[in-house]
């Protein structure tokens, strides 16, 4: 049950403490009656009242915090960097099909290009093409390994090129049909994630990596991007969802922050209360009342650095007769959720253009 001695933003708890007020003034309310010997119906209606506002609040709340645990239990779990993008257009070096086909060319016995046949196929370890014949021999390698998302990469890109290279078309219908099965299942994929719940960064993310190498030319393009608009939508709800996370968790931590300031403020100053109002980068803190130095102590310990972390704007200390208020500058709930978004590569509207 919230205490009654720290204010709180909890409109529960503000409920419980007025229903708390309601009793005690019935409570009066009776013994003045009995002591005039007057009736005690209407005082023992008003009781009932404040019992009822009192048990219903509490029952409230209660119900309240336990649908918020919930809540950020299934809240995404922060990681450290985004799912790395699709690797950068490789450009066309003009002058190595010529060079290759030219009446002056020869051939050599010697060992392949690198940069045409990777001697690995690790993704960290495989040198890039950039020649139209190495991109379409890539794309070949990736369509016999299983990789219909590295073959997707390259058509891509060889499918922008003007003119279109030599070859081009006969490799694409090598891997066409394996590509499209891929690309269909990986459609349904992102459907199916855009459907949920949308609290899983991680999972939007993989989802749209796989489907943003849907090239314009491939059969699957109009659903790819009809399936990028729903990854969109539910990227949407994620961000509103990690915004009210982010208003509640810090809400809650600003309470806490009181109750335990409190406790260890009245270890030695037993009458001290610290209160708390506002909202966003308007809330506030207010500790009364503290003698000057005891408040300037905890200046010097660090309490407005950490009452600032956690989004309070004014910190106001009053000894009876002075007040002194510190006004801090906090980041917005907005901004941390969109640092949390961030962390995801989800700051910013997914689509897929032509």
């Amino acid at each position: 049950m919230p205490s009654l001695l720290v204010a709180t933003d909890d409109p529960f708890a503000l409920a419980m403490s007025a229903a708390a007020g309601l009793a005690g003034i019935a409570l009066a309310w009776m013994a003045v009656a009995r002591l005039r010997g007057a009736g005690l119906r209407a005082p023992g209606w008003l009781l009932g009242l404040a019992l009822v506002g009192f048990l219903g609040s509490a029952v409230a709340g209660t119900a309240e915090r336990i649908r918020a645990a919930r809540s950020e239990a299934t809240a995404p779990a922060r990681i450290d960097a985004p799912p790395p993008p699709p690797p950068p257009a490789p450009t066309l070096d003009a002058d190595a099909p010529e060079a290759a086909t030219g009446p002056d060319a020869t051939t050599t016995d010697g060992p392949p290009d690198t940069a045409e046949v990777p001697e690995s196929t690790d993704t960290a370890e495989r040198q890039e093409p950039t020649t139209a014949e190495a991109l379409i021999a890539d794309m070949r390698a990736a369509a016999a390994e299983g990789d219909y998302l590295r073959v997707g990469q390259r058509y891509r890109v060889l499918s922008a090129m003007q003119p279109a290279p030599e070859g081009l078309d006969a490799a694409w219908k090598e891997v066409a049909a394996a590509r499209t099965k891929a690309v269909k299942q990986w459609i349904a994929d992102a459907v199916q994630v855009a459907r949920g719940p949308c609290t899983d960064g991680e999972a939007i993310v993989a989802a749209f990596n796989k489907v943003r190498t849907v090239a314009a030319t491939e059969p699957t393009f109009a659903a790819a991007k009809r399936a990028v608009r729903r990854l969109e939508d539910c990227r949407k709800k994620l961000e509103r969802h990690t915004l009210l996370a982010t208003k509640r968790a810090r809400m809650d931590a600003r309470r806490r922050f009181a109750e335990d300031l409190q406790r260890r403020i009245r270890a030695e100053h037993p009458r001290v209360r610290v209160t708390t109002g506002g909202k966003g980068i308007d809330a506030r803190v207010r500790i009364a009342p503290i003698p000057a130095d005891a408040a300037a102590r905890l200046v010097d310990e660090g309490l407005l650095d950490e009452a600032q972390a956690l989004g309070f704007g004014h910190v106001t200390f009053s000894d009876g007769t002075k007040s002194t208020t510190h006004d801090l500058e906090p980041r917005s709930d907005a901004e941390v959720a969109a640092e949390k978004l961030q962390a995801w590569g989800l700051a910013s509207p997914l689509s897929l253009e032509d």
